[in-house]
């Protein structure tokens, strides 16, 4: 089944439809949120599929004439937010590809059916649960990290 893929600039998307799909998907971080997007990229643009089923930001600068995608600064991962293993991409790509001539795309953890298509370099996330307190997270640490805070905090460098 062919997909239907739109790319928008961000001032014509409908944000109540992407920041749904954001929200209502296990890989919707709020790097990919309108207002996230909209504080910390210059210029984006956003791959809609099959109105807004799935959705891709797309952070671009343009240098001597030429329009290319870019990670910005504090934003960790954006990829395909949906159920990436349902689509061709193939027919992504291709929609990227003809939309920017280069390309510095940090997908999500969920993407790895990209792979199928085009070579990836992954790259290790480390996630600390911060909701189960400090005293649970600090009695993980190691002895000489115990240490090292004690003296910062005896010469009030903490």
């Amino acid at each position: 089944m062919k997909q239907v893929i739109t790319i928008l600039p961000s001032n014509k998307i409908d944000k109540d439809k992407w920041n749904r799909c954001v929200a209502e998907n296990t890989n919707g971080l709020m790097y990919s949120s309108t207002a996230y997007l909209n504080a910390m990229a210059e210029n984006w643009h956003g791959l809609v599929i099959d109105d807004y089923a799935a959705v891709m930001a797309i952070p671009w600068k343009k240098k001597y004439g030429i329009r290319y995608a870019y990670t910005p600064p504090f934003i960790q991962q954006l990829g395909l937010i949906g159920d990436a293993a349902s689509y061709d991409w193939r027919q992504i790509l291709n929609a990227i590809e003809n939309f920017i001539l280069f390309a510095d795309l940090h997908f999500n953890f969920s993407n790895a059916s990209v792979q199928s298509a085009v070579e990836l370099i992954s790259k290790t996330n480390l996630i600390l649960d911060l909701s189960v307190g400090y005293l649970a997270i600090e009695s993980g640490y190691k002895t000489d990290l115990k240490e090292n805070i004690n003296k910062a905090t005896a010469e009030n460098i903490l």
